[in-house]
């Protein structure tokens, strides 16, 4: 029922605004898919080393010559970051003490990010700038432009509350999409 309301709210022009919004969107979760996919295809795929997510991150940490930047656990899943404000490489659940492909190949690309925070690499300071509006934008986006487009946000161009809510999830999810592009160079 909630489809059916959301296309019987479109007008004419709707359709076409939507077409050129929608590709976005199905890439944005199609990559997240393929992420997620591809961990859990090498998470069960072991190091022959034996070798933990923690302990390749220590090890190149001290092969970079780098012994300011700590590493710690963090709950959850894909939650593995490294936090230039705190030197700290955070290496979730499924990466922290598992000898995995997966596990090691996060660790060691987290271990890359406090590498080039240690060179100064001027692409991760810019990224670093604007994550936090990227990842506000890259969770509510979406349901902001579905949000908007059921109360009538397409087509309506300056008037009324579906519009502006429209207008904010399309400014949210442009300020992640520039988040992306920033962070290939960085990646």
């Amino acid at each position: 029922e909630f489809i059916s309301i959301v296309i019987s709210s479109f007008k004419g022009s709707d359709i076409i605004d939507l077409l050129i919004l929608l590709p976005a969107i199905i890439f944005t979760f199609y990559a997240q898919y393929k992420v997620k996919s591809t961990f859990s295809k090498y998470s069960s795929v072991q190091s022959n080393r034996g070798f933990t997510g923690a302990d390749i991150a220590r090890q190149l940490l001290a092969l970079s010559g780098i012994n300011d930047v700590s590493v710690e656990h963090i709950r959850g899943e894909l939650t593995d970051h490294y936090d230039p404000s705190s030197k700290v490489i955070r290496l979730s659940d499924a990466v922290y003490a598992k000898n995995s492909i997966a596990a090691i190949s996060v660790a060691a690309h987290e271990t890359g990010h406090a590498i080039q925070h240690a060179k100064k690499y001027v692409p991760l300071g810019i990224r670093s700038s604007i994550l936090p509006v990227a990842s506000f934008g890259s969770k509510i986006a979406p349901l902001l432009i579905i949000l908007g487009i059921t109360l009538g946000g397409i087509g309506t161009y300056g008037g009324g509350l579906g519009y502006y809510i429209l207008m904010l999830g399309i400014f949210l999810f442009a300020a992640y999409v520039l988040f992306s592009i920033i962070t290939l160079p960085v990646e």
